[in-house]
């Protein structure tokens, strides 16, 4: 139950209507990686729209801006559409929790995402909280936008390591 609390107090301190001043870049695989994660299933407001995410070829993927540029960004790529949902992530908080059961520990992100629509040119910012399981690839994310809109993403982040020279 507190952690329950801990988790909505969080994500209402967030100031869910604001647009970072920030510039956005869409990904590009000229973009140093952090994170890919493949989607095997998905919600949108608690309807399952795993069919439609894997027949795009859907991942969300983490990355930075470029060289002179310090800022993290992250997208919802659909790459057999050509079309991403992209944008700056900022107000990073992090923090571990350890499942009493299995002792399995899962870190817990949760950040702002200002995402702009390569499809047709909508903006909006989003509350997401990451969670991965330390002990394996899983992943869930939760992305609550400023419409109240809820996609809820599961699968798997990528294994080996990415942009290795």
């Amino acid at each position: 139950m507190k952690f329950a609390l801990l988790i909505t107090i969080s994500i209402f301190s967030f100031n869910c209507y604001s647009q970072s001043k920030i510039d956005s870049y869409p990904f590009d695989n000229e973009k140093e990686v952090f994170g890919k994660f493949y989607i095997s299933r998905s919600f949108d407001n608690e309807f399952e729209t795993t069919d439609q995410k894997l027949k795009v070829k859907a991942f969300l993927i983490i990355y930075s801006g470029g060289k002179d540029n310090n800022y993290l960004y992250m997208a919802n790529v659909w790459p057999k559409e050509k079309s991403q949902s992209y944008g700056v992530t900022y107000n990073h908080r992090a923090f571990n929790r350890k499942n009493p059961e299995s002792g399995e520990m899962t870190s817990y992100t949760l950040f702002k995402w200002d995402y702009k629509n390569s499809y047709n040119s909508n903006v909006g910012s989003a509350t997401v909280i990451l969670e991965q399981v330390l002990s394996s690839y899983a992943f869930k994310m939760t992305i609550i936008t400023d419409k109240s809109n809820m996609l809820v993403y599961e699968g798997f982040r990528e294994i080996n390591e990415l942009n290795k020279k």
